[in-house]
């Protein structure tokens, strides 16, 4: 009987050091998950174009986390982030400008603009279209001369800007204007 009760020993003592094993490797687990989190840092700065002018609405993102915030009116943002992470600048009308981290609390950007030339394009009330696939009449206005002009609205100062175009109004409080074309 004494070799079965060394055996059962012996197969406690094997189960107690897997346990014990188990337990450091949870423990190594959660100190290196914690490691990773002390990695995430706060960056901070600024963003501005060629001149020096400040640019407000420029969204930072953090390539490959969803992580994003867009510039103040001083072109100032906060971002957090993994220190080795990647942050992308991006705004209409500039070239959007990748910057390493590397560790940095404070990045300053200058974005350059990007310049685009585009076809000329034609609103209509109901569809936009390119000049050349018009096939009726097309008048434009320039807009400097109409701002020049007193009206009481912006249809009464078309009036005399484009030849063909009339603008009634029934001269109550309130009324709707009528245009003819």
């Amino acid at each position: 009987m004494k070799p079965s009760l060394q055996s059962q020993h012996s197969k406690r003592a094997q189960m107690l050091r897997r346990m014990a094993a188990a337990g450091m490797g949870l423990v190594f687990a959660l100190v290196l998950s914690g490691t990773a989190q002390a990695q995430q840092i706060d960056v901070s700065g600024q963003v501005t174009s060629l001149d020096g002018v400040a640019l407000e609405g420029v969204l930072i993102n953090v390539r490959g986390m969803n992580v994003r915030t867009t510039s103040g009116a001083e072109g100032r943002y906060t971002v957090t982030g993994p220190s080795d992470g990647v942050l992308i600048f991006s705004a209409i009308g500039y070239r959007a400008s990748a910057v390493n981290i590397g560790g940095r609390t404070s990045i300053d950007v200058i974005l350059e603009p990007a310049i685009a030339v585009l076809d000329e394009v034609i609103v209509t009330g109901y569809a936009e279209q390119r000049r050349a696939d018009i096939t009726g009449a097309v008048s434009s206005v320039d807009m400097e001369s109409v701002s020049k002009q007193t009206g009481s609205s912006v249809l009464q100062r078309l009036e005399g800007a484009v030849a063909g175009v009339t603008v009634g109004a029934s001269g109550a409080p309130g009324s709707r204007s009528t245009v003819r074309i």
